[in-house]
């Protein structure tokens, strides 16, 4: 028999059962969990794959074992460490590791020079206008002053102009 995974989305109220191309909406109640069982009957060899949820997959995974449906619990945390493993993260990023006080001062440093510095604000306002959320473009205004402050140490006469 083959195999046939569907993907369970628990919520406190609700369920969302992804199997064979479809979305079924359903309770997160006794009776939902019926339904769950009574599509899941059409088919056998379904494979219930669901992320913990805080508790609210308690009940539907109990009823799932008490009906002989193999149910896989995840933790979500792997699954999202697995999915930007593979490259199939979609969510926004963010910045791990690195040298957090170097972070700060230059995320402060960024913030007054894209209000006060003429190209800064240029180069930030340009980002904006081009759908950058605001800690993107800052954290590119950051980039950019890195950048003039390694070209400052090689040319020590060089300014920037305000």
């Amino acid at each position: 028999m083959t195999t046939i995974y569907a993907g369970l989305d628990i919520a406190k109220l609700n369920l969302q059962l992804h199997w064979d191309g479809r979305i079924h909406d359903l309770p997160n109640t006794a009776a939902g969990h019926r339904r769950l069982l009574k599509l899941l009957a059409s088919q056998p060899g379904v494979h219930i794959v669901c992320e913990a949820t805080g508790g609210y997959e308690r009940d539907v995974v109990a009823a799932l074992h008490q009906a002989s449906v193999p149910v896989s619990v995840l933790n979500p945390a792997r699954v999202r460490h697995f999915a930007r493993a593979t490259g199939q993260w979609h969510g926004r990023r963010s910045i791990g590791g690195g040298r957090a006080p170097v972070r700060r001062a230059l995320y402060m440093a960024a913030l007054v020079a894209a209000r006060s510095n003429r190209q800064l604000k240029e180069f930030y306002q340009r980002l904006r206008a081009a759908g950058k959320p605001a800690k993107v473009a800052l954290t590119a205004v950051m980039r950019k002053l890195i950048v003039l402050m390694n070209h400052i140490l090689k040319n020590p006469n060089f300014a920037l102009q305000n």
